[in-house]
């Protein structure tokens, strides 16, 4: 009987250790909340995340009102893209497995219209506050899924090592800030007519 009761507080002191365990845990990830977000527009369901005061979208864009050949580019005309997809279907092009998985390369001008209501194309002052609070590539706290990039002679490259995202911020007529995949050290102004992946963060 004594043994019996004896089995029953250990099992009842490993219990309570686990549920302080877990209650630890959670604390600790109090900085890096996540969620979800479902985008009205198309029913895309994004997972978020919360780094400092900066709410994101934890996953590339995918919202997709036309998609176009990787040969038509333009540096004021928006184009949409979906990596080594070669037609102008958007049904066909949804059905891809990089489109799943990587979501859209937009045209910069296309890409600062893309985020949905509430929500905004970062500058590359808001991807510097997110490098300095995420640690810079802590894919943990913001996944990267790189997604590569349309060059500017229509040729696709990239994809699955190479992440760019694009910013709000311009450098000239032909230009804008895009955001690499090392963060702080791999940014730099692309010509505006690359097909580039775009993170969206909440107003």
């Amino acid at each position: 009987m004594k043994k019996q009761s004896f089995s029953i507080y250990l099992f009842m002191l490993i219990c309570l250790f686990l549920v302080f365990a877990s209650s630890c845990e959670e604390d600790d990830s109090d900085n890096n909340k996540t969620g979800t977000f479902t985008d009205p527009r198309d029913s895309n369901i994004y997972k978020t995340v919360t780094i400092d005061t900066q709410v994101w979208l934890a996953e590339n864009l995918k919202y997709l009102p036309s998609v176009v050949h990787p040969e038509t580019g333009s540096r004021i005309t928006p184009y949409y893209y979906v990596y080594n997809y070669e037609g102008t279907n958007v049904v066909d092009a949804k059905a891809t497995a990089n489109y799943s998985t990587y979501g859209v390369l937009y045209n910069w001008e296309a890409a600062k219209a893309a985020c949905p209501a509430g929500w905004h194309l970062p500058s590359k002052d808001e991807w510097t506050e997110l490098t300095i609070y995420s640690g810079g590539t802590n894919a943990t706290v913001f996944p990267v899924f790189p997604g590569g990039i349309r060059r500017e002679d229509g040729l696709f490259y990239g994809l699955e090592y190479s992440g760019s995202w694009w910013s709000s911020t311009e450098g000239s007529t032909e230009s804008a800030w895009r955001q690499g995949v090392n963060f702080s050290e791999d940014g730099s102004f692309y010509d505006k007519e690359f097909g580039v992946s775009v993170r969206c963060v909440k107003d």
